[in-house]
C-alpha cells in the first residue's frame, strides 16, 4: 500500500474515532485519549473540539473563528496528523525500519 493511501486510511480512521470519542467518557482507545491530551493545549485545538465533539460543520467553525478557510482546514489536518503520529507510532516505526532494510 502506498504511503499516501496509508495516511488517508489512518486519517479517516482517526476522524471516525474523534466523532465517537466525545460520546464516551473514556474510549477503548487509550492511544486516542493520549493523543488528544497532547494536542489539547494547541492554539488551534478548538477546531477539533468544534468539529468532532460539538459536531459543527466546517462552515460554522470558519464563521466563529478569526482564521481563513484555508487555515482552518490546514490546522485541522495538522492536528489530526499529530494524533496519527501518536496512535500509529509503532506502525510508523516498523515502516521506517523496513524502509531502511530495503535501502
Amino acid at each position: 500500500m502506498s504511503e499516501d493511501r496509508k495516511r488517508d486510511n489512518r486519517f479517516r480512521t482517526v476522524e471516525k474515532l474523534l466523532y465517537i470519542h466525545h460520546d464516551c467518557e473514556k474510549t477503548r482507545y487509550p492511544q486516542l485519549d493520549k493523543a488528544i491530551d497532547r494536542i489539547r493545549d494547541d492554539k488551534y485545538y478548538p477546531i477539533i473540539e468544534m468539529r468532532y465533539f460539538r459536531k459543527m460543520k466546517m462552515d460554522e467553525i470558519i464563521e466563529k473563528l478569526p482564521y481563513s478557510r484555508k487555515t482552518v482546514y490546514d490546522k485541522r489536518n495538522k492536528l489530526i496528523d499529530r494524533i496519527i503520529d501518536v496512535m500509529y507510532a509503532d506502525d510508523i516505526m516498523k515502516e521506517i525500519m523496513e524502509t531502511k532494510k530495503d535501502a
